[in-house]
Order: C-alpha cells, then structure tokens, then sequence
C-alpha cells in the first residue's frame, strides 16, 4: 500500500453525527464495468494510488458486480486505516429480492437479514473500513421515520456501522419533510446541471447538522466529457445517428458553461467538483473512478480557483 500522504491533495469534512471524517472526493467502485478479470491489478493500483493523495471515501454500489468491488477494496488496504469510509449499498429488494413484501416489512427479520449482509461484506473489506450504510431504492426516504431507521439506528449504536446514510430520489425537489430533528447523512443528485435538492438541503442544514454525498456530479458524464463516447458506443447499428433536436438538449446546457473554463484555470471537471464543494453541507463528491490520465485533473480540483458569487449566479442563468 502506498505511504500515507503528509500533505494529501484532497481535503476533509467532518461526517456528521459521527467522530470521522471523509475525504471530499470519494470514489464509486463499479466492478460490473470492469469486465476482464486482469482488470482487478489495474483498479487495486489505482484505488491504492488514491489512497495515497488522499482519497478515503469509497462507494460499492448494489449491482452484480458488488462482492467483487468489496474484494478488490479489501484488497488494496490490507493495513489498518482509521479514515477508510465505505458507503455500502442497501435497500429492501437487495437484502431479500425473492421475500413477499409483507415478509420485508418486519422489523427482526428485517435487522437480521441486512446483520448477516453486513457480516458478510466486512469479511471481503477487512477489519479496516468503517462501514456506511447507504440505504437506497423506492422506500429510501420513509426510512428517516420507520422501522428502516430503528433498525439502522441499533446497528450504529452496537457499533456494527459508522452510522447511515439516507438517499434521496433523482426527483425530489420539494422540502425535506417528516425527517426527525437530529444530525443526518443523505445522497442526492447534485450537479451544475441538476440543483433541484440545493434548497431544500441549505434550509435543512441551516437548522440541523446535515451531511450530503453527491451523486452524479458529473450529470451522467456530459460534464466531463464521456457521456460523448457512451453516446456513441452504446448505440445500436439499427438505431441510426442521434437526431440533431436530441443533441441539442443532451449537450446545449453544457456548452453555456464554457464561461467555468474562459481563464484557463480550470477545466470543465474540475468546475463540476468546485460547485460541489462551494456547499459546506456537501462532506464527499462520489465520482466514478478515474483512468490513469485524468486521474491529476481530478484530484487536483481543489487547487482551482471556487466558483465566486457573480459565477453561481450566472450558472443558474445559463441553465434555467
């Protein structure tokens, strides 16, 4: 593993709720995307090069490919790691996807199934990761109130979990309702394309300690570029070129940010995290990992100048 950084390129923010901290880029370990298996040598050299600037904070997303994602973080850090955060996750379906929906809804069953789940994940990590979990899906946001909450509550408490991390839907944009009066974790869409959730975050955080992990930062690569590749490749011989009227509303929003990068002083990326990271709410920008070439442009966006006052407001203009 590499040597700990005494001066890691990427800050930290308090997790609130909790005595830890994250990184402020954290990264998405999607092992379905990787394919071959001589990829894993690869992605254990990059995450561990991560390590070493600075990064602490990953996410193992719930898909096909998450118990290897688990192996390969266990596997780049072996060695005790106290900042080491892994948000995990979770929801109803992935605990019991074949259970009646009256058989997810009790409580015990409930804490049973997601204890063994967690058992089982800390067995690929390692002793060293601090677990989060980050419960997701269609009942994600009853989850502040119900039995999901107790729950996560109690595995907290017994020390089992860091704490919890409550995921909002891609479409809210209305107030944050029916959430109890304490210190919260949340995930949610945020991006210089997508500030639905920005309100209602900044008047939930103004009353109570809140904490936010930004989701599609990147607005499904069309920040940063990929989504153009993505467009192209993923496209069937038989669906034909995209039409001109759709990539216009793909990509026109994006070109009226060109403003972001007019001195030079940052690129398109790296403006996307300062946005983030102007919000002192927001504890870790969750991004995808990168490839060796992009990995100084990322890593080097807290350097870059923050988005000013007269920028945000233009931002807002540009893609009302």
């Amino acid at each position: 593993m590499e040597a700990a950084n005494p001066h890691p390129d990427v800050g930290r923010r308090s997790l609130v709720g909790t005595d830890r901290t994250t990184s402020v880029l954290g990264f998405v370990v999607r092992a379905s995307v990787v394919g071959a298996a001589e990829g894993e040598e690869r992605v254990v050299a990059t995450l561990r090069q991560a390590r070493g600037r600075g990064v602490s904070t990953f996410q193992v997303p719930a898909d096909p490919g998450a118990a290897r994602a688990e192996r390969w973080l266990g596997l780049a850090f072996p060695s005790p790691d106290p900042d080491l955060i892994v948000l995990l996750d979770r929801s109803r379906e992935s605990l019991s996807p074949q259970a009646p929906e009256a058989e997810l809804r009790e409580p015990a069953l409930l804490e049973e199934r997601l204890r063994k789940s967690l058992e089982v994940s800390a067995t690929r990590l390692g002793p060293n990761a601090g677990m989060l979990v980050h419960w997701v899906g269609d009942d994600a946001e009853p989850a502040a109130q119900g039995e999901v909450a107790a729950v996560l509550e109690g595995l907290r408490r017994d020390g089992r979990i860091v704490g919890w991390v409550q995921g909002l839907r891609a479409d809210r944009a209305g107030p944050l309702e029916g959430i109890p009066d304490r210190a919260t974790l949340f995930s949610c869409p945020l991006s210089l394309l997508d500030r639905r959730q920005i309100p209602a975050l900044s008047e939930r955080a103004a009353h109570f300690p809140t904490g936010v992990f930004a989701t599609d930062p990147l607005s499904a690569g069309r920040l940063d570029g990929s989504a153009f590749a993505a467009s192209v490749l993923d496209r069937r011989p038989a669906a034909g070129p995209a039409g001109v009227r759709e990539l216009h509303r793909e990509f026109d929003p994006v070109v009226r940010l060109g403003f972001l990068t007019e001195r030079r002083q940052r690129t398109l990326l790296q403006a996307a995290i300062a946005f983030e990271l102007r919000w002192p709410w927001v504890c870790a920008v969750l991004l995808p990992v990168p490839s060796p070439e992009r990995m100084e442009e990322l890593l080097g966006a807290e350097r870059t100048p923050p988005i000013s006052d007269a920028e945000l407001s233009r931002i807002g203009e540009e893609t009302a």
